[in-house]
């Protein structure tokens, strides 16, 4: 019924042994953090035939434009970051930038793809998980295809893809193309769920729910008790924002957030806003909103009202959460901890319910809502195909873009990166205006490993209670259906189709739990609607296009 469970896909050093195509001089802090072109390093052969370090003999400059730092004082634009200048050092390529708010660079790739002008040589396209656009665009010849580059240098890259071959897959196009890269999302921790404060369970000598009844019931307890202390009858039940309600719908089977709502089964497409299981949950979201375990201001709370929530102690149970948080949630460094340090945060597991054992849904193991592509007015596609392969998939690369430099952001013990402390952590930057520069401005690769040395640091040891509850959830991990990259013309007519579907299923899933439509009466409506709209079209475009796929 349901697409795959993720299996433990990453063992221990695996990252050592997929990405070990190239490697650099250890790296030392700058003296100055300006964009001048550094040297290029000691020739450095890889073990396989591809290329060496530095990929130049001569510098040159590649143009790519991108999103702006969301780090206050911190540009792209200005000062080269300390990462970017080691990535300089080692390949000999240097990088000039144009950076942009993510909605000003959306706009600007837009317009100028579209009128093939001042086009640079890479560009970070933000837009649809889908990929239709790699489609339109590489359609349009304005950028280009990637497949003979990576066969004849992408070292790095063809591993991957032999370990992740769900990467690949979700990368290629119709006709075969591979145009762009987006993230590795291979982590087992990469889900989302909803995180609870064991210390408000043991208060109340509750147990952990178990079922979304059992959830309701917490809520309620704690929305119904001076949890925080203060005198004031101010907690919150349940806590979210926006449709981060949804999430609860892992427990009938449903791939929300994350998932989208597309799922597959025995071969067939479902889009879940229309099924009977949809409908069920609907009636217990419902049963949230007037029994009053959501907040009076539910339809319209937003991010930062909802984390001021948290941080004032008057939540112990939000709807949605990276799985992550809760090992987060116990650095001494981190805003969570200073403000509620006797806070006990746990992942809550997969809630049984009226359709089966619930779920989790991880991230996609493609990234396609933002890649880095080639343009057709790059001089140097061969050349920037080897830094792309470097960059994001070599393991200096995924250091360099998750952890910083060596030496002075983390070590290595026993194989494993430990992070230290460090005045160039979080991207904050510099007397000097210089900063780190890491994160996720470039595609990078995921893995256990990797988020593991986020809080190797705290040496919590591997019977920690948050730790075991994440872990404890990996049997009911499942990887999200994403339907294939259309074709051109049938990119154009999904994109036309789902924003209006959309609309409409956001409309009615407040009107169905705010009580202006009725869930049983009016839910047949809703369907014939949406069918009236054009969703049997949009699933039959997704079916040919996966029918297509799985059958090459």
């Amino acid at each position: 019924m349901k697409t795959k469970t993720l299996s433990r896909i990453f063992a221990s050093g695996l990252i050592l042994a997929l990405m070990s195509g190239c490697s650099a001089p250890a790296a030392t802090p700058p003296a100055s953090s300006g964009s001048e072109t550094t040297p290029p390093a000691t020739e450095t052969p890889i073990e396989e035939e591809g290329y060496s370090l530095p990929i130049v003999k001569e510098p040159i400059t590649l143009k790519f434009m991108t999103r702006e730092s969301e780090y206050p004082g911190t540009s792209f634009n200005t000062t080269t970051p300390l990462i970017w200048q080691e990535f300089e050092k080692n390949t000999g390529i240097h990088i000039e930038f144009e950076a942009m708010p993510t909605a000003e660079l959306t706009e600007a790739v837009q317009l100028r793809l579209a009128a093939k002008s001042d086009v640079p040589d890479m560009i970070q396209i933000p837009g649809a998980q889908d990929g239709s656009y790699l489609s339109r665009y590489l359609n349009d010849g304005v950028i280009v295809p990637l497949n003979d580059y990576i066969d004849q240098y992408g070292t790095n890259i063809k591993k991957i893809f032999e370990a992740y071959p769900d990467y690949e897959k979700s990368l290629t196009l119709p006709d075969g193309s591979i145009a762009g890269f987006g993230n590795v999302r291979a982590s087992q921790y990469g889900f989302r769920c909803q995180m609870i404060r064991q210390d408000w369970l043991d208060k109340l000598g509750l147990p952990m729910p178990t079922t979304p009844e059992e959830l309701l019931e917490t809520a309620l307890a704690f929305a119904e008790n001076d949890m925080n202390g203060n005198g004031q009858a101010d907690e919150i039940g349940m806590s979210g924002y926006g449709t981060q309600w949804k999430e609860i719908g892992h427990a009938w089977g449903l791939h929300f957030v994350t998932g989208d709502g597309w799922d597959v089964e025995d071969g067939k497409i479902v889009f879940e806003s229309i099924t009977p299981a949809y409908q069920d949950f609907l009636r217990f979201l419902k049963k949230c909103v007037d029994s009053g375990a959501f907040p009076a201001d539910w339809q319209s709370c937003d991010k930062e009202t909802h984390l001021a929530r948290v941080s004032n102690s008057q939540v112990g149970l939000f709807v949605r959460s990276p799985a992550l948080d809760a090992l987060n949630y116990l650095d001494p460094s981190q805003s969570m901890k200073q403000a509620i340090p006797e806070a006990d945060w746990r992942v809550v597991p997969a809630l049984d319910g009226p359709y089966g054992k619930g779920i989790f849904v991880k991230e996609p193991i493609a990234q396609l809502s933002r890649t880095v592509v080639v343009t057709s007015a790059n001089k140097y596609p061969a050349e920037t195909v080897k830094w792309l392969d470097y960059v994001i998939f070599s393991e200096e690369g995924v250091r360099y873009n998750q952890y910083g430099v060596e030496g002075l952001n983390y070590k290595i013990e026993d194989g494993k990166v430990i992070k230290t402390p460090s005045e160039w952590d979080d991207n904050k930057p510099q007397a000097d205006g210089s900063w780190l520069g890491i994160g996720d401005y470039m595609p990078s690769v995921y893995t256990n490993e990797s988020d593991e040395a986020v809080f190797a640091h705290l040496n919590l040891g591997e019977d920690n209670p948050a730790l075991l509850s994440i872990q404890a959830c990996w049997p009911t991990v499942e990887e999200p259906f994403v339907p294939p990259i259309p074709t051109v013309e049938d990119g154009k007519r999904v994109s036309a189709l789902m924003a209006d579907i959309k609309t409409y299923v956001d409309e009615m899933f407040y009107q169905f739990l705010n009580g202006e439509a009725d869930i049983d009466k009016d839910f047949d409506k809703y369907v014939e609607q949406l069918e009236s709209i054009g969703l049997n079209e949009v699933i039959g475009i997704y079916q040919s296009a996966y029918d297509a796929r799985e059958t090459k």
